[in-house]
């Protein structure tokens, strides 16, 4: 039997990078922004507001914007969230996660510390049960143009848990608007894909529920 191969490389391309039966909601950034001017993409890609797709718009205070080119919408335990790039003015960029409450309103349930610093960012890459345990993985690169570091969370009742890194890879380039690499399925093995600095070639790494390593 063949391989069946499925490559979600460009949240530019193809919005949210999520697993089709996760994928609920088609959230969108708004109202662009020109007060943080960090400038990474081609075409301005700051915003003030989010708009969930569902009647709600979020909108953030004067010390942050939304930064990044889509939020991804996904479902894990019976409930609809959220996944949003936001970057303090002074602080630089951290995940944002919302998830919809009883009211049917989306609400920020956690959110990871900010880089520390302005004009650092993070390329979310995709939210997905990469261990099929039934809780999701949100994967990024944490200054993909500087530290390049790879790193995976497990979303678990509305928190944030660290679960991997691997350095010395990126999925961006400053001036482009696109997310490079992202969700690679091959039959029952799934791996994320990514550029290595060292060689500029495309690696693979994969997650076997302890360890987040190169794909050999």
């Amino acid at each position: 039997m063949k391989n069946i191969i499925i490559y979600c490389i460009s949240i530019f391309a193809f919005g949210a990078c999520a697993d089709d039966m996760s994928k609920t909601i088609e959230p969108t950034y708004t109202t662009p922004s020109s007060v943080y001017r960090h400038n990474i993409f081609e075409t301005p890609h700051e915003f003030k507001s989010l708009d969930t797709g569902e009647g709600q718009l979020i909108t953030l205070d004067e010390q942050t914007v939304f930064e990044g080119i889509a939020p991804i919408g996904f479902q894990a335990q019976g409930k609809d969230y959220i996944m949003a790039t936001q970057s303090d003015l002074s602080l630089g960029a951290y995940l944002a996660l919302y998830a919809q409450n009883e009211m049917g309103h989306y609400e920020l349930v956690d959110q990871l510390a900010p880089i520390g610093r302005s004009h650092r960012w993070l390329a979310l890459a995709f939210v997905h049960d990469l261990d099929g345990n039934g809780y999701p993985e949100v994967a990024y690169v944490e200054t993909p143009h500087l530290g390049r570091v790879a790193k995976l969370y497990e979303v678990v009742d509305d928190q944030f848990k660290f679960r991997g890194e691997f350095s010395g890879v990126t999925n961006h380039h400053i001036g482009s608007d696109e997310i490079l690499g992202g969700l690679v399925v091959k039959n029952d093995q799934v791996s994320w894909r990514l550029v290595e600095q060292s060689t500029n070639e495309w690696i693979e790494l994969v997650w076997d529920g302890k360890n987040l390593s190169k794909n050999p």
